[in-house]
């Protein structure tokens, strides 16, 4: 017996991206996908992401809104904590051509529901926003396959260092490798932000790590996070 499947029931979609051409592609993409029939656009497809107007369209209804950064920083992931707080029900999704291993984790922990590069095609929006309005969660395939190639290719002494941790740096590396800041980790553990960093040296030294990059692949590999 086949199920049928049922239509998704978004209806409000706010594409802020700063190239008409890229919003004019995102609203035929998603008028061409039959579980979203009923979608409508929120006209305000113009909006620098960063502005408060964003908010004040969001208010006229929306389910979902895809925004467009040329690059994911701190500001970034500010923005989208608050569009979080405020609409807790939000789905968002994120278009950027920047996709540092750094700031990918730290934006999905700070609400978002789906990452997409400038460059994806047609059929991967298409599964992205499915996948999104289904509640779970989209990375693409593409940087998922980098990082656990990246992580298969650290020194196993690396791997069996995470031993000779003190409870306290393997707390710190852990939460290092969720993507939160030093300022976010001291107030985590009720310490400075310069024990953190304290921290952070000796965990780098005794791992043999050069940066936050290898040591988030590094704790892919060993499963203290998963993707």
């Amino acid at each position: 017996m086949v199920t049928e499947k049922k239509p998704l029931k978004i209806c409000h979609v706010l594409i802020c991206h700063p190239v008409p051409l890229v919003r004019e592609g995102l609203k035929k993409v998603l008028s061409d996908l039959s579980s979203l029939k009923k979608t409508r656009f929120i006209p305000e497809g113009e909006l620098d992401p960063n502005e408060e107007a964003l908010c004040k369209a969001l208010y006229k209804k929306g389910d979902m809104v895809i925004l467009g950064y040329e690059s994911i920083v701190e500001s970034t992931i500010e923005n989208i904590r608050k569009l979080r707080q405020d609409f807790p029900e939000l789905m968002i999704l994120i278009l950027t051509m920047n996709m540092e291993i750094r700031f990918l984790l730290r934006i999905f922990k700070a609400g978002v529901n789906g990452l997409l590069s400038n460059r994806a095609k047609a059929a991967e929006i298409a599964q992205a926003i499915e996948t999104v309005c289904l509640g779970k969660n989209y990375v693409p395939p593409a940087v998922i396959d980098s990082l656990l190639v990246d992580s298969q290719g650290l020194d196993d002494s690396q791997t069996k260092g995470i031993s000779s941790l003190t409870d306290r740096e393997k707390e710190v590396f852990q939460l290092i490798a969720d993507g939160l800041s030093q300022k976010e980790i001291a107030k985590r553990l009720f310490i400075s932000w310069k024990t953190v960093m304290t921290h952070r040296y000796r965990i780098m030294k005794k791992l043999k790590l050069k940066n936050c990059v290898e040591l988030t692949k590094l704790a892919i590999r060993t499963g203290m996070i998963n993707l």
